[in-house]
């Protein structure tokens, strides 16, 4: 996120170039909108017609927010909500936490109005995801177009941890395991 507009925009994917210039035209984009947090949670429960994440999850969300870590990308047309997606940043490095997007909508727009905006507030790294650990063809999906937005396959090494509540006790998914995040 180091660069001019002109240098970002040529990184992108051209077949994703009109799609972006298309939803900047079509929707309105709203950054960091008062109740944002319960609007993305609105539209995720709509789209999928359930909740798909523990409560606690979007109270975080809102925390994050609040304190200027977080940030909502909404897109609407007229009244009605057809995108987000949520980010985060800290020390000068974000990372993509949540999107959603209604039948017909697209995020294209969204990412580069999210790309923009962290650039000018200082923000030098947008960690997109990680890439070559879908375990479906969604996932795989979601993984190629996370890697159109011009960023390069970073190595890294993850390990799975999780909080054992009635114990109270930290555990580890495993070893050590190579990875690779998409890093714009």
């Amino acid at each position: 996120l180091q660069h001019s507009d002109d240098v970002l925009w040529s990184r992108i994917w051209a077949k994703y170039r009109n799609p972006i210039t298309a939803q900047l035209g079509r929707y309105r984009i709203h950054i960091d909108t008062p109740h944002g947090v319960q609007r993305c949670r609105q539209l995720h429960r709509a789209v999928e017609g359930r909740d798909t994440r523990p409560a606690i999850t979007w109270t975080m969300m809102e925390q994050w927010l609040a304190r200027g870590w977080g940030h909502t990308y909404i897109a609407t047309e007229g009244d009605t909500m057809v995108a987000y997606i949520y980010v985060i940043d800290y020390k000068r490095k974000a990372c993509w936490m949540s999107g959603k997007r209604a039948e017909g909508a697209s995020l294209h727009g969204l990412i580069w109005s999210a790309m923009r905006h962290l650039r000018d507030r200082g923000v030098t790294q947008l960690e997109m995801g990680w890439q070559g650990q879908a375990r479906d063809e969604k996932g795989m999906r979601v993984e190629l177009f996370k890697t159109r937005f011009g960023g390069v396959d970073v190595p890294v090494y993850g390990l799975d941890i999780y909080y054992e509540a009635r114990e109270k006790r930290i555990y580890s998914g495993g070893a050590l395991h190579p990875i690779a995040r998409l890093k714009l």
